[in-house]
């Protein structure tokens, strides 16, 4: 039996307002989750759906608290290079274009040596 309804969404058939109805661009939080902001949902497949739901149960969270703590661990680009350029300074390296590339195709090698996707 296969359901369109997304993780959260609720009986009514609420769902998140169009991106064009957001503000955009997206702020970027310093990958902090505000525990103030409202509940939305998200479509995926009811695999994802119930892989998600074990990963909840073994750590004894909600699928809820499980993706906002994914959310939060993971830091967008844009937060990355904040931090990469916070850190050069403090090393002071100028931030360029050039120390950009070659800090990111490090760590892609990192990432491959891990076993992990290159970037």
């Amino acid at each position: 039996m296969s359901s369109d309804r997304g993780l959260g969404e609720s009986p009514t058939g609420m769902t998140a307002p169009p991106m064009s109805d957001r503000a955009l661009p997206f702020r970027s939080t310093g990958g902090r989750i505000d525990p103030m902001s409202k509940p939305t949902s998200i479509k995926t497949s009811e695999d994802v759906r119930d892989r998600l739901r074990v990963l909840a149960e073994e750590r004894g969270t909600t699928i809820t608290e499980l993706l906002e703590e994914l959310a939060s661990r993971e830091l967008t680009r844009a937060e990355r290079d904040e931090r990469a350029a916070e850190a050069a300074r403090e090393l002071g390296v100028e931030y360029s274009d050039q120390v950009q590339q070659a800090g990111r195709a490090a760590w892609a090698r990192i990432r491959a040596h891990q076993g992990g996707a290159a970037a």
